[in-house]
C-alpha cells in the first residue's frame, strides 16, 4: 500500500493539464493545446491542487502565475510525464523486428573520429545486426544517402 493513497486519484491526464497551464500561464491556452473545454482544464487542475493540498496557481490579470508549490511540482511532473510517454516508443520499438544489416555510409573523418564509440555500443546492444560501414568523401556519403543507396 502506497503512503500517500491521494497518488492513486490522480489522473494522467490532470497532471498534463497542470503542466500546460504551467507552461502556458493560461487555462484557454492549454485547453487549445489540448483540444478540451477551458472548464475540463480548469476542473483537473482543481484535482490536482486538491490532492496535493495546495493551491497551485494565482490570477495576474489574464494570465495565471505559479505558486512556489507549483514550480516544484512542475520540475517532477514534467520529465514523469516525458518517460510516460516514451514508454510507448519502447513498447512499439520491442515489437519491431530487427534489420538483419544495418549500413551506416560516412564521410571517412566522421567514421573515424565520431563514430567510433557509439558503433561499438551500438554491437555491444544488437549483436545479431550486421553492421556494414561505408565511407566516402562527404560529398558523396552525403549523395549515397539522400538516394537510399
Amino acid at each position: 500500500m502506497t503512503p500517500f493513497p491521494e497518488a492513486d486519484r490522480l489522473a494522467v491526464a490532470a497532471l498534463r493539464s497542470f503542466c500546460l497551464v504551467y507552461e502556458k500561464q493560461s487555462y484557454s491556452a492549454a485547453a487549445r493545446v489540448q483540444g478540451l473545454s477551458v472548464p475540463t482544464v480548469w476542473a483537473q487542475v482543481q484535482l490536482v491542487a486538491r490532492q496535493y493540498q495546495v493551491a497551485l496557481f494565482q490570477r495576474r490579470g489574464r494570465r495565471v502565475e505559479p505558486t512556489a508549490a507549483a514550480e516544484a511540482l512542475y520540475a517532477v511532473l514534467r520529465p514523469l510525464l516525458a518517460t510516460l510517454d516514451s514508454t510507448f516508443e519502447l513498447v512499439q520499438d520491442s515489437q519491431q523486428v530487427q534489420p538483419r544489416t544495418l549500413t551506416v555510409v560516412s564521410g571517412a573523418r566522421l567514421l573515424l573520429e565520431d563514430l567510433g564509440p557509439p558503433l561499438a555500443r551500438f554491437c555491444q546492444l544488437f549483436p545479431q545486426v550486421r553492421l556494414r560501414l561505408v565511407h566516402h568523401n562527404d560529398g558523396l556519403a552525403a549523395s549515397l544517402v539522400a538516394t537510399g543507396e
